[in-house]
């Protein structure tokens, strides 16, 4: 059964749908944003472990830069500590 939310939902889409075919009987761009200009923001990343498999997230225990709490998709967490992954939390 489809709820009301749902099949309004598919109303919306199928409105928004219509009015971008417009009368021409085809999609048509909409340039609704301006273009982004490059930026001069330089980025460079410095791996700090090896080895895992999945990382999620990762975060340091206030006032301790010595370890990282590193988590993996599977649900572990690791520690890496003073740039060395700890065999066992």
């Amino acid at each position: 059964m489809i709820s009301f939310h749902e099949n309004h939902l598919k109303g919306v889409f199928f409105g928004a749908v219509m009015i971008a075919i417009g009368s021409s009987g085809r999609l048509e761009a909409q340039n609704v944003l301006p273009d982004i200009p490059r930026g001069t923001i330089a980025l460079e990343l410095t791996p700090v472990a090896t080895g895992l498999s999945a990382p999620d997230y990762a975060i340091s225990p206030p006032g301790d830069g010595s370890r990282l709490f590193v988590l993996e998709q599977k649900g572990l967490v690791l520690i890496i500590k003073n740039g060395t992954l700890l065999p066992a939390p």
